[in-house]
């Protein structure tokens, strides 16, 4: 990806934007993983929750199987959705739409997971500062 500068460590957050997978099927849990909840919200919903506060670009979500529910789920959240449509391809594939769609003045990316419940907001800031 060309037009990306290298990573430099004290980029700051001001330019950091935040992309969080969401787009496979979970098809050995037999439901989808970005939705079981924890403590009253799904696992979506917690990954975003995080992520909103740490990154001042903003954060987009990349979706795959079931893009409707993970759009409903984050109904009046403060997101961008991007839909992979070929999800199937792979991880890659959305890392590949996710960069796609984020905001072109992002000067870094903060790479989440959605399965990733017991990170914390405040662990996310330390990984970036």
């Amino acid at each position: 990806v060309d037009k990306w500068p290298p990573l430099v460590a004290n980029v700051g957050r001001k330019g950091l934007a935040g992309l969080v997978l969401a787009a496979g099927a979970s098809i050995r849990l037999g439901q989808p993983k970005q939705l079981v909840t924890i403590d009253g919200q799904s696992l979506l919903q917690h990954a975003v929750d995080k992520c909103l506060p740490v990154c001042p670009l903003g954060v987009t979500v990349v979706t795959g199987a079931g893009r409707e529910v993970m759009s409903e789920t984050l109904r009046g959240k403060s997101v961008l959705i991007a839909h992979n449509s070929v999800w199937r391809d792979g991880l890659a594939s959305s890392i590949i739409a996710g960069i796609a769609a984020i905001p072109a003045d992002s000067q870094a990316v903060l790479l989440m997971l959605c399965d990733q419940p017991n990170l914390s907001t405040a662990e996310l800031a330390q990984l970036v500062s």
